[in-house]
This record gives structure tokens, C-alpha cells and sequence, in this order.
């Protein structure tokens, strides 16, 4: 059977608990990183109206690797081969064709020792000439710095409403919690021990529908006192993930002494409904 849990403490101060929110919410956080580098994205478009210059610096080794000076006839050799193998035939004017291209272009092609290394330079300007998109980028970017502090202001009212709606809820449930605990159960038990005596002693005044009726109010206030309990913990684990974790008992706030009620039944509070009243949230 599940445990009887304590209550959590009261909670703090809307002011307190914003004051909080502000400094450790995680979504707030998230929100100036992206104010931020909205804030870049504005330097950036306007450093892309600027012109923009390059240096390069480029160096060629011209010097090739030696390479056999009887290569090109071996490999001449090869490829007539395999086509006597495949074909059965010899294609000599085409061998020949090509023995005659790679001996033209051995003595074109000069000694690379006789060659020097290249180095090449490289200067280029580019100059930002459309300043109608320079412009629209610049103010694109502060629209969407905008947003994001729009944002960032929606986010903070948004955690604000949850938070005070949380703290409301907490409030109320104790204050109904308390309501049954001190005032309505005591009663309502004490008017079921009365008819239950009257009726076990046979006076007539005392019916087998009064107990009846009394037992089921005692039940009613019992089960709505278990409901204000169980708001009471859901209002407290709300207030928790809001504030991103559970507060001190420093920060929260005093819980008021329940109303004493006198011997004649009537309360002592200066207006009839005192007990029902919740006082507004700072």
C-alpha cells in the first residue's frame, strides 16, 4: 500500500522564483546564445560590403622523374603481340605510325634539367558593387536579431505565467488541504460519533439515514482532502521543473497559522469567507 509522503514546503515568492528563472533556466540561456549570434550574423553582412582581397602564392617543380630512354619500343612490342594473339593479325602501319609519334615527341620534349622551376604570384580585389543586397543583408540580419530578443521576451512570459500558475496552485491546494485537515473533517467526525452514539443508545432522534448520510460526508471530506494533497505535490513537482530544481527552505515562504475556531462554531476571521479567500500573487 503506497506510503503516506510529506508535504513540500511552501513555495517561494513570485519574485524569488523569477528572479531564478532568469539566472538558470536553460530555455532563457538558450535564447541569449541565440541573441548573440544574431548579433554576429549583423557584423558579418556588413563586413560583406567591404572589398575583399587575396595573395597567392603559387611554386611548380618542373624537374620529371628520368624515364627509360627504350621504354616506348618495348611497349610497342607488347601491343603487337596481343594483337597477333587475339586477332591473328599484325596491324604493322599502325605500329609504325605510332613508333614515329613517340620518337617526334622524344625529341620535342626538352631535358628537364634544362628546365626551371616556376613561381607564380596572384593578387585579386573583389569589389562589393551591389550595395542593394549589401544593404537588404544588413537588414535582414537586425530583423532577425529582433526576433530572437522578441523570442527570448516571449519565453520569459511564458516561464512567468507557468510559474505563477504553479505557486497558485500550490497555494490553493494548501489552503484546501488545510481546510479539510483542521476545520471540515474534525467536524464532520464528530457529527457521525454524535449520530452513531445517539443511534446505538436508540434515540429517535438519530435515524439509520442520518448515519448514513454522515459517514458519506466524512468520506466526501476525506477524498477531497487526498485531491488537495495530490495537487499540492503536482503544483510543487511543476514549480521544481520550472525553477530547474527543488528551492531552499529559506526562499519559501512562511505557511500562515491555521484559523483557530471557537467553542459556538462561528470563525474569528472579520469576513464569513476569510478561509476561502487567497491572497493575490506579488
Amino acid at each position: 500500500w503506497p506510503q503516506k509522503s510529506e508535504l513540500p514546503p511552501a513555495p517561494p515568492p513570485a519574485p524569488v522564483v523569477l528572479a531564478r528563472l532568469r539566472v538558470l533556466s536553460p530555455l532563457l540561456d538558450e535564447a541569449d546564445r541565440l541573441i548573440d549570434s544574431r548579433r554576429a550574423s549583423i557584423e558579418l553582412a556588413r563586413k560583406a560590403g567591404r572589398p575583399n582581397f587575396s595573395l597567392g602564392l603559387e611554386y611548380v617543380d618542373m624537374k620529371q622523374p628520368e624515364m627509360m630512354p627504350d621504354e616506348w619500343p618495348y611497349r610497342l612490342y607488347v601491343q603487337g603481340g596481343t594483337q597477333l594473339l587475339t586477332t591473328g593479325m599484325l596491324d604493322a602501319r599502325g605500329l609504325a605510325r605510332e613508333a614515329a609519334m613517340e620518337a617526334t615527341m622524344d625529341e620535342l620534349m626538352p631535358d628537364p634539367d634544362s628546365m626551371d622551376d616556376e613561381i607564380m604570384i596572384s593578387v585579386g580585389v573583389t569589389l562589393p558593387i551591389w550595395r542593394n543586397r549589401v544593404r537588404a543583408g544588413i537588414r535582414e540580419a537586425k530583423h532577425m536579431e529582433q526576433a530572437a530578443v522578441s523570442e527570448k521576451r516571449a519565453r520569459i512570459l511564458a516561464l512567468d505565467v507557468a510559474a505563477r500558475e504553479a505557486i497558485f496552485q500550490m497555494r490553493d491546494a494548501r489552503r484546501r488541504f488545510d481546510l479539510y485537515t483542521d476545520i471540515l473533517i474534525p467536524r464532520a467526525r464528530q457529527t457521525w460519533e454524535s449520530l452513531q452514539a445517539k443511534y446505538s443508545a436508540g434515540d429517535q432522534t438519530a435515524s439509520f439515514l442520518d448515519v448514513l448520510g454522515s459517514v458519506q460526508v466524512l468520506l466526501n471530506y476525506e477524498l477531497e482532502q487526498l485531491r488537495a494533497e495530490r495537487d499540492l505535490q503536482v503544483g510543487a513537482a511543476r514549480l521544481e521543473r520550472i525553477m530547474g530544481g527543488p528551492w531552499s527552505i529559506a526562499e519559501a515562504e512562511p505557511v500562515p497559522e491555521p484559523e483557530t475556531v471557537p467553542e459556538n462554531g462561528e470563525s474569528e476571521a472579520s469576513e464569513p469567507h476569510a478561509l476561502a479567500e487567497e491572497s493575490p500573487l506579488p
